[in-house]
């Protein structure tokens, strides 16, 4: 007789309805990100994402005759990194590509777990002698490699080109991003292809579509920030421009092209320094530089 079972659980078409804002439960976040940590007993925990998604269930009509409207089921699916991610996990993919209203399909496990009874304020509910009361429930964690990505949210979309237009391309999305034969969709592969690069660093915020909640109690993060390293030509804290290191930015732009935009200034000092230890002269551009890439648009352009 097998002792050991499995399951095999596959969400179809299924939508990320989001969490509430830890500080505003009036706003929903695409998902909540949990940066790697050491825990207070000193124990190394991955980074996680969270969110919780619906289920839209299909009408049937009754043995009297009568037809039932369908309902949605709601769950939330967990997200880990593993612990060699260094900060480009699983976890931080979910974070950076989930918006509110993102439909995927999906493998997951059934995990269960203990979970604290609150009541509609929000207490801890306990026994008499002040035990919590705990009830089991069901939560699901998605297994690697198993996302497949089906649609965005119309309403995201519409606002994102609102706010490309209305910046005049300084952030948001390119109206035309879907068309091969328009400049906007290499436009939209460009920042598409930065947004890819983000990695979390302590201090940040929100990650992608995700907001970023510590973990109670964290003796500290286990991701070196990129800012507490300096690096050669600088004698303080290495720089960033819209929470990316020059490291990052280089796979998408050539030093020439950082030097020519304003907004790169925090990264010039460097660059010419790396240039005057190859050669012992700066380099400047020979010629003005024309860029299809927006500037100033970073993983964060968007609304929650």
């Amino acid at each position: 007789m097998a002792t050991i079972g499995s399951e095999s659980i596959i969400f179809k078409c299924i939508r990320n309805v989001g969490v509430r804002h830890p500080n505003n439960p009036q706003l929903r976040v695409g998902g909540i990100y949990t940066p790697a940590h050491t825990n207070a007993q000193g124990k190394a925990v991955s980074a996680k994402w969270e969110s919780n998604f619906g289920l839209n269930r299909r009408g049937y009509t009754n043995g009297q005759g009568q037809f039932v409207e369908g309902k949605t089921d709601f769950f939330r699916i967990t997200v880990w990194s593993s612990k060699t991610a260094n900060g480009k996990g699983l976890a931080e993919r979910y974070a950076r590509m989930l918006s509110i209203g993102c439909e995927i399909c999906v493998d997951v496990n059934m995990k269960t777990y203990r979970a604290q009874v609150r009541n509609k304020a929000g207490v801890v509910q306990t026994e008499a002698d002040g035990t919590p009361i705990t009830v089991e429930r069901i939560g699901f964690e998605a297994i690697s490699g198993s996302l497949l990505m089906v649609s965005e949210s119309r309403k995201l979309i519409d606002q994102e080109i609102q706010t490309y237009l209305s910046t005049n391309g300084q952030s948001g999305r390119p109206p035309k991003y879907d068309d091969p034969t328009s400049p906007d969709f290499q436009k939209w592969q460009q920042i598409r292809a930065q947004k890819n690069q983000l990695v979390y660093q302590p201090g940040m915020t929100t990650l992608g579509h995700a907001i970023v909640v510590q973990a109670k109690n964290a003796q500290s993060n286990a991701y070196p920030n990129a800012g507490a390293t300096p690096q050669a030509g600088t004698t303080g804290p290495a720089p960033l421009v819209q929470n990316y290191t020059y490291e990052q930015w280089a796979t998408q732009l050539t030093d020439d092209q950082m030097l020519a935009m304003a907004e790169f200034a925090p990264f010039h000092n460097l660059i010419m320094a790396k240039r005057m230890g190859s050669t012992g002269q700066p380099s400047m551009p020979n010629a003005n530089m024309v860029l299809n890439q927006p500037a100033g648009q970073n993983a964060f352009a968007t609304n929650y």
